[in-house]
């Protein structure tokens, strides 16, 4: 996926390196992200989810958990913790809400853009009648395609539901990265998504991986810088003004600043309701 969508068009031959931080929406500066009414949009975090995302943070059982202390889970693999909640099948009902808070995240930021999304059985189904979580309507210079279909995933990068005890809460990988990278393999070419969605609907299809830790795979910050120049196109254009380089610079800046704070607060959440 290109870091934009016209390279010739800004600064041409300069290869842009785009950083990510897992806790981009702690500074005030995300209370920027307003809706087109003028009222803050997003998620609002209770008392309790940041206590535990912040004790998960932290390496430390949140105080949500107290009351299932030692207690055995009913997989009958290892006791309740913040691991095992996050790996075992058994409590994936809670990995649905967090999905859907990352989700929602993501259809924020691309109607930001200008964009018209659709969700749920509104998104075309590939060859195998598999669905992607959101289609984005209007070409984003992805594959050449003038559609792109997005699958939202939030993994642990911990060992959670292990048959050896001594691999509980270990990484996954010593590479915390590569656990992003395996399940952006698994969803584009295990599932056999991408090549179904090329062949018989001409859609690009870009899987988006974060984990509960905050990270994101590369492919997920690249769509945000790309909608983040978007939206500043689209600013000055409402404004009928010819911005200089510097100042689409800074205002593609505060976009992009904006996304990432937008996806982090929805991450931080999503791992505190997977608990």
């Amino acid at each position: 996926m290109p870091h934009r969508d016209n390279a010739d068009a800004d600064a041409p031959g300069k290869q842009h390196c785009l950083t990510y931080s897992g806790l981009t929406f702690l500074p005030l500066h995300y209370s920027t992200w307003t809706a087109p009414s003028g009222v803050a949009v997003g998620p609002s975090p209770t008392l309790q989810e940041w206590q535990s995302w912040f004790c998960q943070c932290l390496g430390i059982a949140p105080p949500a958990m107290a009351p299932y202390a030692n207690q055995i889970c009913p997989c009958h693999r290892q006791r309740l913790d913040t691991h095992h909640l996050h790996t075992c099948p058994i409590h994936s009902g809670n990995w649905y809400c967090a999905h859907e808070f990352v989700l929602s995240a993501v259809a924020d930021i691309a109607q930001a853009a200008g964009y018209r999304t659709n969700r749920g059985k509104r998104v075309p189904t590939s060859r195998g009648q598999k669905r992607g979580d959101l289609e984005i309507v209007v070409d984003l210079n992805v594959a050449k395609k003038r559609t792109l279909i997005i699958d939202v995933a939030v993994v642990h990068a911990f060992h959670g539901k292990v048959a050896h005890p001594e691999r509980h809460g270990q990484l996954r990988h010593p590479n915390p990265d590569k656990v992003l990278i395996d399940t952006v393999v698994a969803k584009a070419q295990g599932n056999e998504y991408r090549p179904d969605y090329l062949r018989n609907h001409t859609k690009a299809f870009l899987p988006l991986v974060m984990s509960t830790s905050g990270r994101l795979h590369g492919e997920f910050v690249r769509l945000l810088y790309i909608l983040a120049h978007r939206r500043a196109v689209r600013f000055f254009a409402t404004l009928d003004y010819e911005p200089c380089y510097e100042e689409l610079c800074q205002r593609r800046g505060a976009f992009f600043f904006q996304h990432c704070a937008r996806i982090g607060l929805a991450g931080a959440q999503a791992a505190a309701l997977r608990m």
